[in-house]
């Protein structure tokens, strides 16, 4: 099944391109078989699901959903959040990332009932291309969430902004010719309106806006001094600040 789930997201893309009538439209209202609700995302499944498959809530925290054929053969689980046998890919919402991953009962090749067993555990497939068509959804990748979400600092000359996973974590020190920014007593860089020694970022209103910044350690406080790019990135957008070339 492994080798199977490779190939398919491999030749996805082109399904998706040859097949479009045969999917869920990209509005995300299926055309043709069921959906399952679950609190990430609504899943697009086979039609006979309906009458042959039943869809059980094995835990909800972890969510993870199990897969069985009317008479209580297993066929498969979809796990959001927990690591598990396959990967299918990471759902992008907009508050977190959830990685989902699959595991695929074995059938017993003897039983009478074989064929249509596989051909269930096949609905993979379509809930993968729904799952593409409907939502932000990453085939066979695992993206970490990052909170791109920024929170106000006020200065003497603009308002600045500073991503707000730091907010705990970084002390800012405003006055009338800087701000500083520190963590835990490191500092990490100083932003000043007077001529300096520093780097010249740019003028706000002719108003020079330098940047020092000083040796840090860990990845944590590279990190959150790199982020003055944040700032920067904003103040581009501001048609009064005048970026250094």
């Amino acid at each position: 099944m492994k080798k199977y789930l490779s190939a398919f997201l491999m030749m996805l893309c082109i399904v998706l391109l040859c097949a479009c009538g045969e999917q869920a439209e990209s509005n995300g209202v299926a055309i043709d078989g069921a959906t399952v609700q679950t609190p990430y995302a609504e899943l697009t499944v086979p039609a006979d699901y309906e009458d042959h498959v039943t869809t059980t809530v094995v835990s909800q925290e972890p969510y993870v959903l199990s897969f069985s054929a009317k008479d209580g053969t297993q066929l498969f689980t979809l796990s959001f959040g927990k690591e598990s046998e396959d990967l299918l890919g990471t759902l992008k919402l907009d508050d977190q990332n959830v990685v989902i991953y699959a595991a695929f009962n074995e059938l017993d090749k003897k039983n009478e009932n074989y064929a249509a067993y596989s051909e269930y555990q096949d609905g993979i497939n379509t809930i993968l291309q729904g799952m593409i068509a409907n939502n932000d959804f990453a085939a066979g990748e695992i993206i970490e969430y990052v909170d791109n979400s920024t929170f106000d600092i006020k200065t003497p000359v603009v308002t600045m902004k500073y991503p707000m996973r730091w907010k705990d974590k970084v002390q800012i020190d405003v006055s009338e010719e800087a701000v500083k920014f520190s963590s835990n007593g490191t500092k990490l860089f100083d932003l000043l309106f007077v001529e300096c020694d520093g780097y010249l970022l740019g003028k706000y209103k002719d108003m020079p806006i330098y940047i020092v910044d000083y040796n840090v350690a860990t990845d944590e406080e590279i990190a959150m001094q790199d982020d003055v790019n944040v700032i920067l990135e904003h103040l581009t957008e501001d048609t009064s600040f005048v970026i250094n070339h």
